[in-house]
């Protein structure tokens, strides 16, 4: 993985940066139960944005231009398959916002994206045009309330998608109390993959859209001079029409297709402890979150009365993790526990995956070299116990797993 930025100040008012990114990434596919696996994958990113930002007292103007191209490479030369996936999108940016004589600040963009694909895996070469415009308004209201509207509209190869639409409302209580609404209206593009991968994609894929609603509760307590507490607690609701989800067919092959009606639901809650001792900083987290999700309408009226209230697959409704964050000097050590209960593996609900448990650990230390140089040296353990445990049927996951790091950062 390779990262460059470079920002420069032409000007008081006009500010130019590039950014460059550049990543690979291989590893050998794990067998399923029943057979052996001589795959590889390989993932190759790169990344160019350019980015053009003036600024005035009352607006500013920002440009931005970015190439992204990445290709994703499956190799097994046993069942002789070398599947490549190259794709480029080119997205042009333009947002302008502006400070109006009541305190209102109101944002335009305008978005062009420019998606291009000539995987052997699709019949033919695909392209894909997305021009959308998005307007917000923020405004302060009476007692300190933040207010946060938007509209915005997608135009796909000249198609006009439903409108999306949304409201967000933050206040602040007795300076430590924080509640945050969100309202939206929700619209999600088909992936190219979702649509023409060859034998498997169904070109008559709807993109999904619905109504998503959201309540965060937060607080953040001062014990004393070393120590901070902090609380949060949020639910949401999530009516989507049109889901795209991908259903195991009657071969072993998953295809994708569109659930009529999904009402996903939940909370979660977390919490974290900041503090330090003399030399030593901490950080002590948990987190859990419950999660309802299920048909509401399928394909056709029989499908609807088999499934309806059904949780969907590979949705696990509890989860929870906590982590423990220790940093002396130079010196940082995490460990974690994750936990992920038992996920259904049919939509009718009568087969599931057993819950697990899995930890982590990892130690780094960072050399300050040379004046503006940092090298970082680390170590991780993944799977401390070494738990057997699948997350998806009939393919195990990695037992214990050792990782050694490099990372060399300059600054200038």
């Amino acid at each position: 993985n390779i990262s460059v930025s470079i920002a420069r100040k032409i000007s008081t008012k006009l500010e130019l940066n590039l950014f460059l990114w550049g990543q690979e990434f291989s590893r050998n596919l794990p067998p399923t139960i029943s057979a052996p696996s001589y795959a590889n994958q390989k993932d190759m990113f790169r990344r160019l944005m350019f980015k053009l930002k003036y600024t005035q007292r009352s607006y500013n103007l920002e440009y931005k231009h970015a190439l992204l191209d990445e290709n994703l490479i499956y190799i097994d030369t046993t069942k002789n398959i070398n599947s490549s996936i190259p794709n480029s999108n080119w997205i042009n940016s333009l947002d302008i916002s502006w400070l109006t004589l009541k305190g209102i600040d109101v944002k335009l963009q305008l978005n062009n994206s420019y998606q291009y694909s000539n995987s052997k895996n699709y019949d033919s070469a695909i392209y894909r045009n997305i021009f959308n415009v998005r307007n917000d308004i923020d405004l302060k209201l009476y007692r300190s309330v933040l207010v946060n509207a938007f509209l915005k509209i997608d135009i796909v190869n000249q198609h006009l998608n439903p409108i999306q639409y949304g409201f967000k409302a933050k206040r602040q209580f007795a300076k430590t109390y924080t509640v945050v609404f969100k309202a939206q209206r929700y619209l999600r593009n088909p992936t190219f993959n979702d649509l023409y991968w060859k034998e498997l994609g169904n070109r008559n894929l709807k993109p999904e859209y619905g109504f998503v609603y959201e309540l965060d509760v937060s607080k953040s307590y001062k014990i004393n001079n070393k120590a901070t507490f902090d609380f949060n607690v949020g639910t949401y609701s999530k009516m989507i029409n049109d889901w795209i989800i991908w259903q195991p067919g009657t071969s072993s092959f998953w295809k994708p297709e569109n659930a009529r009606k999904v009402w996903t639901r939940g909370f979660d809650v977390s919490i974290a402890l900041n503090g330090h001792v003399k030399r030593v900083n901490y950080k002590l987290s948990a987190f859990y979150s419950y999660v309802k999700s299920t048909y509401q309408e399928y394909g056709s009226v029989t499908d609807t009365k088999n499934l309806i209230g059904k949780q969907l697959i590979y949705v696990p409704p509890h989860q929870s993790s906590a982590m423990l964050t220790v940093n002396y000097i130079n010196l940082t050590c995490i460990y974690s526990q994750q936990y992920t209960s038992w996920r259904f593996i049919q939509s009718d609900n009568l087969a599931f995956l057993d819950a697990f448990t899995v930890s982590s650990l990892y130690l780094g230390y960072s050399f300050g070299t040379l004046k503006n140089k940092t090298l970082v040296f680390d170590f991780q353990i993944d799977n401390v116990l070494n738990s057997k445990y699948e997350t998806v049927v009939n393919y195990p996951e990695q037992l214990r797993t050792f990782r050694l790091g490099l990372t060399f950062k300059f600054n200038k």
